[in-house]
C-alpha cells in the first residue's frame, strides 16, 4: 500500500470515528439548578411537567431554557388519557416552530398506565394512540416513558402493553426506586432493552436525601450516599459503554438545595430534618459532579 493509500484510510477512519461519537450523552436536569451548576455537571438539557394549558407549557419550555442555558427540553404529557391525546398533538406541531422540544414523555408510567387498564379495557388503543399523536406533525419528536425498577414485572405481566406498543418508544427513563438496587443498575437495563427494543435509555438520578422517602430499610445517611455514589459510577459506566445515551437528575436544584419545596412534605423530609435533608443533598450533589468530571476526560 502506498504511503499515500495509507493516508487516505487514515483520514477516513477518522472521520468514522468522529461519526461515531458526535452525539454527546444528554446530562438532563429534572426541574432547575443554579447556572454555575450546570457548567459544573455539563447539563444540556432540561425535563419539566406542567399544569397548564398546552399552549402556555409551550411558552414555559422556552422561559425555563432560557433561564437554565441548556439546548432542548424533554417534556411530560399530563396524567389524564384523554388530555394527553390532545397534548401529544399539540406539542407535536408546536415542535415543529419550538425545534428545542425534543421529546414528550409519560412520566411515572407504570402507576399511571395501570389506572388507566382499571377503567379502560382499550387502554393498549389509548397509549399506541398517544404515541402516534406525538409523531403526527413531527416525525422526529421523541416519545418516551419513566420506569422503575420495580415496575419492571408489573409492565412485564399486562397484556395491555403489546409488542407493537413497545416497539414504538423511542426512550425509556430509568430510576431506581430502592438505594439497595442501584448497583445492579445494569441488570435492569438489559431487562429494559429487551422490552422495549428500539428504545434507547436513560438513567435517572436520586442524588439527594431520600431517607425519609424510600425508608432505605434502616440505611444511614451515610450509607445511603455509598450507595448512591456506586449507582452514579454503574451508571456513567453504562454511559461510556454506550448502553446509555443520558443521565437525568430528579430533584435538580443544584446550589438550591434549601429551596426545594419538596422538603415541605414531611413524606419527603420529616419535621425537625429540614437542614439534615439538604445538607445530605448537598453533599450529594458535590459527589455527582466529582464523578461525572470523568465524563469530560
Amino acid at each position: 500500500m502506498t504511503r499515500s493509500k495509507i493516508v487516505l484510510v487514515v483520514a477516513i477512519c477518522v472521520l468514522c470515528m468522529g461519526s461515531m461519537y458526535a452525539e454527546e450523552p444528554d446530562i438532563i436536569v429534572y426541574g432547575q439548578n443554579a447556572p454555575e451548576w450546570n457548567k459544573n455537571l455539563g447539563v444540556t438539557a432540561t425535563r419539566g411537567s406542567c399544569s397548564s394549558e398546552a399552549e402556555v407549557c409551550i411558552k414555559n419550555v422556552g422561559l425555563l431554557l432560557a433561564g437554565q442555558h441548556t439546548k432542548h427540553f424533554y417534556l411530560n404529557l399530563p396524567t389524564d388519557p384523554v388530555k394527553s391525546l390532545s397534548y401529544a398533538s399539540f406539542y407535536s406541531k408546536a415542535s415543529k416552530t419550538e425545534p428545542r422540544l425534543y421529546e414528550v414523555d409519560l412520566d411515572d408510567f407504570s402507576d399511571h398506565f395501570t389506572v388507566w387498564c382499571r377503567t379502560n379495557p382499550h387502554c393498549d388503543r389509548v397509549l399506541n394512540e398517544i404515541i402516534d399523536n406525538v409523531k403526527s406533525a413531527n416525525a422526529k419528536l421523541k416519545s418516551g416513558l419513566t420506569i422503575y425498577e420495580d415496575d419492571i414485572p408489573i409492565l412485564q405481566a399486562n397484556p395491555h402493553l403489546t409488542p407493537e406498543i413497545r416497539n414504538k418508544v423511542d426512550t425509556i427513563h430509568l430510576y431506581i426506586h430502592e438505594r439497595a438496587n442501584g448497583p445492579k443498575f445494569e441488570r435492569y437495563l438489559k431487562q429494559i432493552k429487551e422490552m422495549f427494543p428500539n428504545a434507547k435509555a436513560i438513567a435517572g438520578v436520586y442524588a439527594y436525601d431520600r431517607l425519609d422517602f424510600e425508608k432505605c430499610h434502616g440505611c444511614s445517611a451515610a450509607e445511603a450516599r455509598d450507595l448512591q455514589k456506586q449507582t452514579l459510577r454503574e451508571q456513567v459506566r453504562l454511559l461510556q459503554s454506550g448502553a446509555l445515551v443520558g443521565l437525568e437528575f430528579y430533584p435538580g436544584h443544584f446550589g438550591w438545595e434549601e429551596k426545594w419545596e419538596g422538603w415541605n412534605d414531611p413524606a419527603e423530609c420529616a419535621p425537625g430534618r429540614k437542614e439534615q435533608c439538604a445538607e445530605n443533598t448537598k453533599a450529594m450533589h458535590n459527589d455527582a459532579v466529582m464523578i461525572l468530571r470523568g465524563l469530560k476526560k
